[in-house]
């Protein structure tokens, strides 16, 4: 079995930009190995980091929703 571990997209152009997404670990899950998080940090000018940990996979039919509250003292930010 291959795992992918981690991507990089880099942008050396006028303004160099860069994306990092590792996957930490992983676990089997039915008959799929499934990550167990996400981790991603954006780089332009600041970095970004957004880390994600996953507690339960479900695949059925449902529509998928991706919950989560922005910390205390943080500012939700949309991406273009």
């Amino acid at each position: 079995n291959l795992l992918l571990k981690k991507q990089v997209i880099e942008y050396k152009g006028y303004e160099p930009q860069k994306l990092t997404v590792n996957y930490p670990g992983f676990r089997k899950h039915e008959k799929s190995i499934m990550p167990t998080g996400v981790m991603v940090e954006a780089e332009k000018a600041d970095k970004v980091y957004i880390e994600i940990e996953y507690k339960n996979v479900t695949f059925d039919n449902e529509d998928l929703r991706f919950t989560y509250k922005v910390p205390q003292g943080m500012n939700r930010i949309f991406i273009e």
